[in-house]
């Protein structure tokens, strides 16, 4: 757990609007730009759109273990501050540094993070009975939007121009840090996921006789779009999926002139150095992961399929999280008196949370009640056709269903082209994005051994390495040991 702690403070410490739960960190669906909502098949289904479990093209049985994604993206940084916060992240600031970060990161769409680890996931596909899929995975998503005053005392503590005002110590916090708004999730989830065909209308024509240019639409399996069952007929299938979840970690703040509510929970894995808070000592909760959280949530699909068509919407993350040990809730006294020696945060490996809580930090904490986070909610809705045995194309539209810290601003569209190059080697690109994250262009491929043993690489935005500058997207997935009969 100690090696989040960059990738913590990094998500708590640039403001942020979260890529919330496109699923961007899903390998195949990062090559896509999240396209995948009538595409995603056996266990990728999973979170996307249980429905296409149903499907009858799935793989009898597929499994994957250590999927591995992480996206960031900036509009306050340009791409090589960006690199370097990456893979130099205690490199320390220098004075310069400081006002600079302190100015640009008070502006809104500072930063965006989504990191998940798919630790494994497996399917069935049973004839007459449906798909099952099954997965364990851990999920970060983070918001912060800091005001002017609140990214100057981060970045310069005493040294702000907060601080240097003598009458500081005797305004209000809410008053201080007004428009400060703080989001942050680390849970991980158990998805149980089931789907099956409903119904189907007319028909006739079974693939085996169907063609295209010359070949049989038998031979597409999850990586085309065709199901091999009566190939002329409306295919309608329907999922559902069940989520139990471990919290661990949550912080939530919202500050307005005059109010400030804000809550925290986090396991004591993350080793934060509280201080000296009165009555309040973390403690190890003793279970299964040390969770200091809990709850449910449900994924709900459906999907058709019509010649080379296939069309699908989802609901996904509809739950929340009950947080109920190592609490704490803020308290809006007098901006506190910051020590001689605090001139903010050094690097940005320097850790986030402990500048939040410890001592000589600029909000005052204390043992609070337990408290309910509510899920960041989507409406998912795609399209793909098959063009060919070798192209088939995909496109989403991902709508917020609820008003919170961490999900999508503005709705987002995807456009995708998948290309079979040579037998089991494939590429992915398209174009996505929204009034947030700009105009992306993602790339992966996946190749393997007869489609039976498959490995893929990705990232969510090529022209970040190549020619964009401003509003960089560094991302980055990779999926290893997929195995498929």
């Amino acid at each position: 757990m100690r090696k989040l702690t960059t990738l913590v403070a990094l998500t708590l410490f640039f403001p942020l609007y979260s890529f919330s739960q496109i699923d961007l960190c899903l390998p195949v669906a990062t090559a896509r730009g999240g396209a995948v909502t009538a595409v995603a098949s056996d266990w990728e289904a999973i979170g996307i759109n249980p429905a296409n479990l149903g499907w009858k093209s799935n793989h009898k049985f597929s499994i994957t273990i250590l999927n591995v994604g992480l996206s960031v993206q900036s509009h306050a940084l340009d791409f090589p501050t960006l690199k370097n916060a990456i893979l130099n992240p205690t490199a320390p600031f220098t004075p310069e540094e400081k006002v600079s970060y302190a100015r640009v990161f008070s502006t809104e769409d500072g930063l965006n993070l989504n990191a998940d680890v798919n630790w494994v996931a497996f399917s069935f596909n049973i004839p007459k009975i449906g798909g099952i899929a099954i997965n364990v995975r851990d999920r970060i998503i983070g918001h912060v939007t800091l005001s002017q005053t609140a990214a100057d005392i981060m970045f310069n503590g005493v040294n702000s121009a907060a601080y240097k005002d003598s009458d500081v110590t005797s305004k209000k916090i809410s008053h201080e840090l007004a428009g400060t708004s703080v989001g942050y999730y680390h849970y991980r989830e158990l998805n149980i996921d089931y789907g099956h065909k409903l119904f189907e209308i007319g028909g006739g024509m079974n693939a085996s006789h169907a063609s295209f240019e010359g070949y049989s639409f038998r031979s597409l399996g999850p990586e085309g779009n065709v199901d091999t069952s009566d190939y002329t007929a409306l295919k309608v299938y329907g999922g559902v999926g069940f989520k139990y979840l471990w919290g661990l970690g949550n912080l939530v703040a919202n500050i307005t002139d005059g109010g400030l509510d804000a809550h925290s929970s986090f396991s004591t894995d993350y080793g934060i150095n509280y201080g000296s808070i009165q009555n309040f000592s973390p403690s190890n909760v003793n279970n299964l992961f040390n969770n200091t959280g809990g709850g449910y949530a449900l994924d709900f699909g459906l999907s058709a399929a019509y010649k080379s068509w296939k069309f699908g919407v989802s609901a996904t993350d509809l739950g929340s999280i009950l947080w109920k040990h190592n609490q704490l809730t803020a308290v809006d006294t007098n901006m506190p008196k910051l020590g001689a020696s605090n001139n903010g945060i050094n690097s940005w490996g320097g850790s986030g949370l402990d500048f939040v809580f410890a001592n000589d930090n600029p909000i005052n904490f204390k043992p609070g009640p337990d408290y309910t986070v509510v899920l960041p909610a989507m409406l998912r809705s795609g399209v793909s056709y098959q063009i060919s045995k070798v192209v088939l194309l995909s496109a989403d539209a991902v709508f917020p269903l609820n008003n919170v810290p961490g999900n999508l601003e503005s709705p987002y569209y995807a456009v995708a082209g998948q290309i079979t190059a040579y037998k089991s080697l494939i590429v992915y690109t398209g174009f996505a994005g929204n009034t947030t994250f700009g105009f992306n262009m993602p790339l992966g491929i996946s190749f393997g051994f007869r489609n039976v043993l498959m490995v893929y690489i990705a990232t969510n935005d090529i022209l970040t390495y190549l020619v964009k500058t401003n509003n960089p997207v560094i991302s980055f997935a990779f999926g290893m040991l997929r195995f498929n009969i």
